[in-house]
């Protein structure tokens, strides 16, 4: 912090906020995933205002529209540093703000990626950084851990790590319409790991059909909300734990992105792409020609060429769900793109922003439009 090395505060495993003040600046940081939400505006004294909800702002929520439009047409990438709401920013994920008296608030890259050159080594690596996440906060919260465990891979690796390092109640919530075979895995692994486990067995009132009445409300409409009923059911064995581990977000982060045959294919392995696509193809008993082509043009075009190919063809007008490009792409025109007016295109597609660079700050991260 006496050093203005702001980036080494958001080093450590797993995902959490950071806030650190040096007398001279103040660092705010949520995570690479963008989980930990950070939400900023400027107000009348012309200071920036933080906080972790929008609602915290002490501004009227009043919605972005052409935010939300772009949302529904081409997915949440689009102004990654906007939000929900008019006058109201969100910081992106591997983002910082740092703020000063008297000077503009930057906002600066700290994602701080390495990439792997070995598919294992990459693997031995996460599974240091989720084994020291899990196990430093079962041992810091100093009693009985709770835990989630669906059956699931993620909130059951979650459950395995946390077992090694000290005691740990896990809740399972079932219902008419969830997997027995989920349930069975989730047995096993409280069986196995010689945890306390308890089942929620649901009702109808436990169902998300409705948003139920006097449920906590937040600044945002998320699943959640509708969830909250099931939540409170199969949570109240855990109440007042210091800690509660989730696998909410895990297939995130550990799920096969075909990214990777783009990033092949534009690093001149056309050969070793070729074949994992048609290999990918044949489990799914698909024709891998239609796959190979998309993912060559978007390899081609690149993020860039591909976010101005889906605003000139929004702009012409609607478009038809049938009319998307198969496989990969690096923005997908959605079914909502056919619902737009041509105001509705054309807020979406603002020739001053959709397509243009922003630099936040004094440093050369590219956060504007939709270029991050």
């Amino acid at each position: 912090m006496r050093a203005g090395r702001w980036a080494e505060l958001t080093r450590w495993p797993g995902s959490y906020w950071a806030v650190a003040d040096n007398g001279q600046q103040r660092f705010v940081c949520g995570d690479l995933a963008g989980i930990r939400a950070v939400y900023y505006t400027l107000r009348g004294d012309e200071r920036t205002a933080w906080a972790t909800e929008p609602g915290l702002l002490g501004r009227a929520l009043v919605p972005d529209l052409p935010w939300l439009a772009a949302r529904l047409t081409v997915g949440e990438q689009h102004w990654p540093h906007r939000s929900p709401y008019q006058g109201i920013r969100l910081v992106p994920g591997g983002f910082r703000l740092l703020l000063a008296p008297g000077a503009p608030a930057q906002l600066l890259d700290v994602s701080g990626v390495e990439p792997v050159d070995e598919p294992r080594e990459g693997a031995r690596q996460f599974g240091q950084a989720l084994t020291g996440a899990v196990q430093h906060r079962g041992r810091a919260a100093g009693g009985v851990v709770g835990a989630d465990l669906s059956g699931g891979l993620d909130s059951s690796a979650a459950v395995v790590l946390a077992a090694d390092a000290g005691p740990v109640h896990a809740v399972t919530y079932t219902d008419g319409y969830t997997s027995g075979e989920d349930m069975a895995f989730a047995s096993r692994i409280a069986e196995h790991t010689k945890i306390a486990h308890t089942v929620d067995i649901g009702g109808d009132a436990q169902l998300p059909f409705s948003i139920p009445a006097g449920q906590p409300t937040g600044a945002e409409s998320v699943l959640e909300a509708a969830m909250f009923a099931m939540d409170a059911s199969y949570l109240h064995p855990v109440r007042g734990l210091p800690l509660h581990l989730t696998g909410h977000g895990g297939d995130i982060v550990l799920d096969f992105s075909s990214a990777c045959w783009v990033r092949l294919l534009q690093d001149g392995r056309r050969r070793e792409a070729h074949r994992q696509v048609v290999a990918f193809a044949r489990l799914r008993n698909t024709a891998p020609g239609p796959y190979w082509k998309a993912l060559r043009e978007a390899a081609v075009l690149g993020r860039s060429g591909s976010l101005e190919r889906a605003a000139r063809a929004s702009e012409r007008g609607p478009i038809t769900p049938e009319a998307a490009v198969a496989g990969w792409s690096w923005c997908r025109l959605r079914a909502g793109a056919s619902w737009l007016t041509g105001s509705g295109r054309h807020q979406v597609n603002p020739p001053d922003e959709a397509l243009s660079h922003t630099t936040c700050g004094s440093g050369s991260a590219t956060v504007g439009g939709c270029n991050l």
